[in-house]
């Protein structure tokens, strides 16, 4: 009788431990797919951004890869941009997944690229 205690322990167990492993793979996954969610909408955002012609036009907003949300500091449009501080262009590159230069005129040119804009400026 011992041995059949000592049995269902040892399966309730690794049942339990299985368990635990199978819910952190979903969580895992779950990230994952949020992750590949966020980097097709940018995708499609970028080609859209890169249509735009005038400073004033509303930009296709890009999402956190991490989070799959919009950041709260994203610009509205291309002009917008440049009133970004170099704070605000990094919490936006690092939020796209894009390299982080210094200097907030660099952070600047990279976040126009990062979000699809054709060149420098001036729009």
């Amino acid at each position: 009788m011992a041995n059949l205690d000592a049995d269902h322990d040892t399966r309730h167990a690794s049942i339990q431990a299985l368990t635990v492993q199978v819910q952190g793979n979903q969580a895992s996954l779950s990230a994952i797919q949020n992750q590949l969610l966020a980097i097709n909408h940018n995708s499609i955002a970028r080609v859209e951004n890169s249509q735009l012609s005038t400073r004033i036009e509303l930009l296709c907003l890009l999402r956190d890869i991490s989070t799959n949300q919009i950041p709260a500091s994203h610009p509205n449009t291309p002009a917008d941009i440049a009133n970004l501080s170099s704070p605000e262009c990094k919490a936006l590159l690092e939020a796209f997944g894009a390299a982080v230069p210094e200097g907030t005129t660099h952070r600047i040119i990279a976040l126009r690229k990062a979000m699809g804009l054709q060149g420098e400026g001036p729009f």
